[in-house]
């Protein structure tokens, strides 16, 4: 109200009013903005741990396959080489044994 002519102003009173509202306005999208970026952040921490976890848990079962699949090369190839030392056939494990004990053999003809 203007003291000269005892009038009220509404223009001034209206702009008044729409700057606060236009105020509360900003603010309010302010903290929207700022729950989403928290938001968009935690999505993106929790997509990281379970791709990460995803990979890990992959990683692991490659691992074991590849521990699976040594062992039965190692049974395969023991089977094999079972099956031909039987006929006589040395292997080059029991080739490797054998010299080994004659080198022991001769360790302990020396000494004696």
């Amino acid at each position: 109200m203007t003291e000269e002519n005892n009038i009220l102003d509404l223009k001034s009173m209206q702009k008044k009013a729409d700057e606060d509202f236009q105020d509360k306005v900003d603010k309010s999208w302010e903290g929207f903005r700022k729950q989403q970026e928290l938001k968009k952040n935690e999505s993106k921490e929790l997509q990281s741990l379970w791709g990460e976890s995803f990979k890990n848990e992959m990683d692991q079962a490659q691992r074991e396959r590849d521990a699976k699949i040594e062992e039965e090369k190692n049974k395969a190839v023991q089977a094999v080489e079972d099956k031909y030392e039987s006929q006589g056939v040395l292997s080059d494990r029991t080739k490797s044994k054998h010299k080994s004990y004659a080198r022991l053999a001769k360790v302990f003809d020396v000494n004696d």
